[in-house]
C-alpha cells in the first residue's frame, strides 16, 4: 500500500493507519482521526500499535528496539566494522495466531485507484484440523479429489467475510499487541491457481478461474454478492491450505514458517542460522537421520566453506529483497571473457601495445582513422551472456533435495572469527568469490537492449551511501560502437537511481524518462547549455536549432543532415541529431 492511497484506505475502514519515517521522524499521512486513541504504524514491514496520547514515547520504542545491523566503513577491515547479525530463529508465534485473508476490490470510475468492498479471513489452525478430520474420515481419499459436499460447506463457513459496512471485529480479552503482514507472493510468486494446483489440493478447493471479477462495480457489487461471496470464500480457502503446506515444509526443513519470514529469501537465511548456530551440537547420527545428508557432509571439518549471511554486502542484499525480485548487480556480474576479443581488435586499430581497456578505449577516441572495420568487428561479438548471483533462488525445500541442482543447505555456516581477515583480503584483492552459498547463473540479456554494458577497471569506494561508486564504464552498442557511458548511479550527470538500473537490466528502455540536461521549446528548438557547447558548433547553432518560418510561421525541424546548410568542413554530432528526433510534448517547457 502506498501513502497515496492510506487516506482511502483510512476512511473506508474507520482506522488510523500511517508509516513512521525514521529519517525526518515523522509520519506519514500526517492527518488521521483525532478522536482514536490507538493508531497502527507500520516500521521495517512491521505494523505496531501506539497510543496517540504517548507518540514521542511510543517513536522512542520503536527506534530503541530495532537495531541496524548494516552500515558502511572507509577503511579496509569491513566485516569487522559491522556489527553482528542477530536472527532469532526460534518459532516465536502459535500457529492459532496465523490467518489467511484476501481482499475484493473495485475500481473506480475515471480514477486509478481501487476500492475494497469485502474481505475474507480463516485462521489456518482450524482449517488444518477440519483438513485432518476430512483425511481421517475417508483414509481412501486421493489427495486431488474432491471434497464431499457436505465437508464443503462447513469449510466454506469457516471463512469469515467482513463488507465495508461491518468495519471491526469485537476482540475478547486483550488488546491486539502486535500484526504482522506477510504478502504470499514474497514466497511463492506464482498465482493462486498455479500454487493450488503445484500443491496438488482437492479439486473443489482450488481457485474458481472462471470468474468474470472486473464486471463488480461501485454500483453493483452488492446486488452481486451472491456471485462473488462464493468466488471469494474459495480463494480463501485455497490460499489458506496453500500456506497450510507450505508451512508444514518449511518447519520439516529448517523450523521456519511464513510468519517469521517476510518473504523465501529471510526464511533461507533463518534456515541457515537455524541449522548451523542452534544445531551446532547435534551428533552425526541424529544429524544424518533428520536432514538425509550423506557421512562426509556432516563432519564439521569436511563441510566446504561458504561466505554467505555474515558477509555485510551480501546480507545488505537479502534484506533488501524484500520489495521483489531482485538480481545482484554488482561488479563482478558483469565481468566476460569477451572483454579481451574487444581489447584485442582494439589493440590491432591503434598499435598501442597496452592490456588497459582505458588507455586503448582513449586512442581509440582520438583516433580520425576509418572505424568502419573496427565497428563490424566489435558487432560480431557475443557479449550478452553475463553472469550474476541470485539470492532470490535459495529456497530451503530445493536446498534440502539430495537429487536438486541447487547448493545443498548443509554447505552454508556462519564465518568464524579468524576467517574475517582472509574474506577481507579476498575482498579487497578483487578474488571474492562466493561459492554455494549464492546461486550463479547464466542468463542472456534481451537482444534489442539498447546498449550493453561492459565495466572496465571499475574503482570501488566505500562511503556512507548504500551503494558503492563505479568510476568508469564503456558501452558496446548494438551497432559495434565503443563509448564512454555515464549512466550509473554515484557517477552520472544525470543521477540514475538503482532503481532505474535495474530496469535497464532487464531491458526495459529509460532513456525517455531521464531528466536531459537540455530544453526543448517550439520557438528555439533545441536549447544545448554553454558547457556541452563547442566552437564549430555554436557557430551554426541558429541552422541546427529549425527551419526558418513558412508562409504560415511554422518552424519545422530538420528532417535529414543534408538539409543543413553547413560548410563542407562541418562535422555532423550527436547534438545536432537532437533537432532531428519527434517532438514529445511532455518534453516542451
Amino acid at each position: 500500500m502506498t501513502c497515496a492511497r492510506m487516506n482511502e484506505f483510512n476512511k473506508k475502514f474507520n482506522t488510523s493507519f500511517q508509516i513512521y519515517n525514521p529519517k525526518n521522524r515523522h509520519f506519514h499521512p500526517r492527518d488521521v482521526h483525532d478522536e482514536l486513541d490507538w493508531v497502527l504504524y507500520l516500521h521495517n514491514s512491521h505494523f505496531c500499535l501506539i497510543r496517540r496520547s504517548q507518540k514521542s514515547l511510543g517513536i522512542q520504542e520503536i527506534e530503541d528496539n530495532y537495531e541496524q545491523v548494516w552500515k558502511t566503513c572507509r577503511d579496509d577491515n569491513a566485516v569487522s566494522q559491522v556489527s553482528p547479525l542477530k536472527l532469532n530463529v526460534l518459532s516465536s508465534m502459535s500457529d492459532d495466531a496465523l490467518f489467511a485473508w484476501d481482499c475484493e476490490m473495485y475500481s473506480e470510475k475515471d480514477m486509478r485507484r481501487a476500492i475494497p468492498y469485502a474481505c475474507t479471513l480463516i485462521n489456518l489452525e482450524k482449517l488444518r484440523k477440519m483438513l485432518n478430520r476430512i483425511n481421517n474420515l475417508f483414509p481412501d481419499l486421493k489427495p486431488t479429489d474432491p471434497i464431499p459436499e457436505e465437508f464443503y460447506d462447513k469449510l466454506m463457513n469457516v471463512v469469515e467475510i467482513f463488507k465495508k459496512w461491518k468495519r471491526q471485529k469485537e476482540i475478547k480479552g486483550n488488546y491486539v499487541q502486535h500484526i504482522n503482514f506477510t504478502c504470499s507472493y514474497q514466497h511463492e510468486s506464482s498465482s493462486l491457481a498455479a500454487w493450488g494446483n503445484s500443491s496438488n489440493l482437492p479439486a473443489n478447493l482450488r481457485k474458481i478461474a472462471d470468474v468474470d471479477i472486473a464486471k463488480y462495480t461501485q454500483d453493483n457489487w452488492e446486488e452481486l454478492r451472491h456471485e462473488w461471496e462464493p468466488y471469494a470464500k474459495r480463494d480463501t480457502l485455497c490460499l489458506g491450505a496453500c500456506l497450510i503446506k507450505y508451512n508444514q515444509v518449511t518447519k520439516e526443513v529448517v523450523n521456519q514458517n511464513m510468519s517469521n519470514n517476510l518473504t523465501a529469501p529471510s526464511l533461507s537465511l533463518k534456515g541457515w542460522y537455524y541449522l548451523y548456530y542452534y544445531d551446532k551440537e547435534m551428533v552425526e547420527e541424529e544429524w544424518y537421520e533428520t536432514t538425509r545428508m550423506v557421512a562426509k557432509h556432516t563432519e564439521k571439518e569436511n563441510i566446504e566453506k561458504v561466505y554467505s549471511h555474515t558477509n555485510p554486502f551480501i546480507r545488505k542484499f537479502i534484506r533488501r529483497s524484500i520489495k521483489g525480485g531482485r538480481v545482484s548487480a554488482n561488479r563482478k556480474s558483469f565481468e566476460t571473457n569477451k572483454m579481451d576479443e574487444i581489447c584485442n581488435v582494439l589493440k590491432e586499430y591503434t598499435e598501442l601495445e597496452s592490456n588497459n581497456i582505458i588507455d586503448l578505449f582513449k586512442e581509440y577516441s582520438a583516433s580520425t582513422k576509418d572505424k568502419t572495420e573496427v565497428h563490424s568487428r566489435l558487432k560480431k561479438i557475443e557479449c550478452t551472456k553475463l553472469m550474476a548471483f541470485d539470492a532470490n533462488g535459495l529456497y530451503a525445500s530445493a536446498m534440502s533435495d539430495l537429487d536438486s541442482e541447487y547448493p545443498r543447505a548443509e554447505s552454508g555456516r556462519p564465518f568464524l572469527p579468524e576467517e574475517e581477515k582472509e574474506f577481507v583480503k579476498l575482498f579487497n584483492k578483487q578474488k571474492f568469490r562466493p561459492r554455494t552459498a549464492i546461486l550463479t547463473v547464466w542468463f542472456d540479456y534481451p537482444k534489442n537492449m539498447f546498449f550493453q554494458p561492459i565495466p572496465a577497471k571499475d574503482k570501488i569506494t566505500f562511503t556512507n551511501k548504500e551503494a558503492p561508486k563505479v568510476k568508469y564504464n564503456i558501452v558496446l552498442t548494438s551497432d559495434g560502437v565503443l563509448k564512454e557511458k555515464k549512466t550509473f548511479k554515484g557517477y552520472s550527470n544525470d543521477k540514475i537511481s538503482v532503481e532505474d538500473y535495474v530496469q535497464l537490466a532487464s531491458g526495459h528502455d529509460v532513456s525517455n524518462e531521464f531528466n536531459k540536461p537540455w530544453e526543448k521549446s517550439f520557438t528555439n528548438g533545441v536549447v544545448i547549455p554553454n558547457d556541452k557547447q563547442t566552437k564549430v558548433f555554436r557557430s551554426y547553432l541558429n541552422n541546427v536549432k529549425r527551419k526558418p518560418p513558412n508562409s504560415e510561421g511554422i518552424m519545422s525541424p530538420y528532417n535529414d543532415k543534408d538539409e543543413y546548410s553547413f560548410d563542407e568542413n562541418y562535422e555532423f554530432d550527436d547534438f545536432d541529431y537532437l533537432s532531428n528526433q519527434e517532438e514529445n510534448e511532455d518534453c516542451f517547457k
